[in-house]
């Protein structure tokens, strides 16, 4: 193991990431060597980020994956190596904001229908009551339910 390797897995467990998230990190610095040929120490925050965009546009790594190398590279930067973060930006991508999901009539139905008994019945009715006054209020169904979901027995 590398005196780097070994500095950045203390930092993490100091710091008491998950042992998932250490292995994630030190997965996207040692890939992130590998690609250079040479220590994480010698690249410049450029290289860095384009090895970003190279995990986007020729890898085709989801959002969420090249994020979590970014936040790897920002730890190893910024935490352990101390590297000031104005002089050393490393970019994360933005989620995706998904539109709320609108039920239509014959999902309502089918969810209605799903209820047994005259409780059932009147929490599943607030419940689309509710969620389609939130869409119109603009705010987002964060509740997922959906008739797929309904199991008759």
């Amino acid at each position: 193991m590398t005196p780097l390797r070994q500095r950045m897995l203390d930092a993490l467990v100091l710091r008491g990431m998950a042992a998932r998230t250490q292995e994630s990190y030190l997965e996207a610095v040692s890939r992130l060597a590998r690609h250079y040929a040479r220590s994480p120490e010698l690249l410049s925050a450029h290289e860095v980020q384009q090895y970003l965009l190279h995990l986007v546009r020729e890898r085709h790594l989801a959002r969420a994956s090249v994020n979590q190398y970014g936040c790897a590279f920002r730890f190893l930067y910024g935490t352990v190596l101390g590297l000031d973060g104005q002089a050393f930006q490393i970019p994360l991508a933005p989620q995706l904001q998904r539109p709320p999901q609108i039920l239509s009539r014959a999902e309502v139905a089918a969810l209605l229908s799903c209820a047994h008994d005259l409780r059932a019945h009147v929490l599943l009715s607030c419940a689309c009551v509710s969620s389609r006054a939130c869409f119109l209020m603009g705010l987002t169904n964060s509740s997922g339910f959906s008739a797929r979901h309904c199991r008759s027995a």
